[in-house]
């Protein structure tokens, strides 16, 4: 963990240091990197889940899809986030849309058409022959159409 994040780093009065905005970014960024590594796996494996995947449009982001990105992305369009248990304690994490993700995730595709997006999910999919499949959907199309 950052020394970053170490509270005890207060400023006047007592109170916490707040950091600059940029550093905030880096901090989180390194925060879901961790949880992305700990406690994804874990978590997969208890709801026995062998893929998970994550969907949701631009003014429709799912609640845990904000936890699983860095805090200074944009997430345009749809956005396709997929955790593959491989096995042996490893979970493959991808990004298959046009936001930047730093270096969490692989990246099989990046752009914003949906029509290439679906053809990347299913490639990853159909490679692995999944027994579980453990999904989020958001609720409202893009722009509402």
């Amino acid at each position: 963990m950052s020394e970053k994040a170490n509270i005890r780093n207060s400023g006047k009065c007592g109170f916490p240091k707040i950091l600059p905005v940029r550093e905030q970014s880096n901090l989180i960024t390194e925060l879901v990197r961790d949880r992305l590594d700990t406690v994804l796996p874990l978590a997969m494996r208890e709801a026995g889940l062998d893929i998970w995947i994550i969907l949701c449009q631009e003014e429709d982001l799912d609640p845990v899809y904000k936890t699983m990105i860095p805090m200074d992305c944009w997430s345009p369009i749809l956005q396709m986030l997929i955790f593959v248990d491989e096995g042996d304690g490893k979970i493959k994490k991808y990004n298959v849309s046009g936001t930047d993700t730093k270096d969490l995730y692989e990246r099989p595709y990046i752009g914003q058409l949906e029509e290439k997006q679906w053809p990347v999910l299913l490639d990853l999919v159909s490679k692995r022959d999944p027994k579980t499949i453990g999904v989020n959907i958001g609720t409202v199309k893009w722009s509402g159409s």
